[in-house]
């Protein structure tokens, strides 16, 4: 159930970036624009595919980097990333 979650919320991140990039590149500062989706949709994915103490804690940092885009995504590679664990990467 939590593996289908996290499918999800990349999926519904990864939808929400596209919206986003069209923004972006309508401004004259596209490529600061580009360079953050990418941190942000980066931060997505490491939330989605790790493991946390508890769901909650993944469901708080996941719902915060997707509601406050690169400010929640920084503050997640800051402080959030669980420390000590192998990341899991599905090839």
């Amino acid at each position: 159930m939590q593996s289908v979650l996290g499918f999800l919320a990349v999926i519904v991140g990864v939808v929400l970036a596209f919206k986003l990039i069209v923004i972006l590149f309508h401004s004259l500062g596209w490529l600061i624009g580009v360079a953050a989706m990418v941190v942000w949709i980066g931060a997505l994915i490491h939330i989605a595919l790790n493991q946390f103490s508890s769901f909650g804690a993944k469901a708080f940092w996941f719902l915060l980097v997707l509601f406050t885009h690169v400010f929640g995504a920084v503050l997640y590679l800051l402080f959030g990333r669980p420390r000590n664990v192998i990341s899991r990467i599905v090839y």
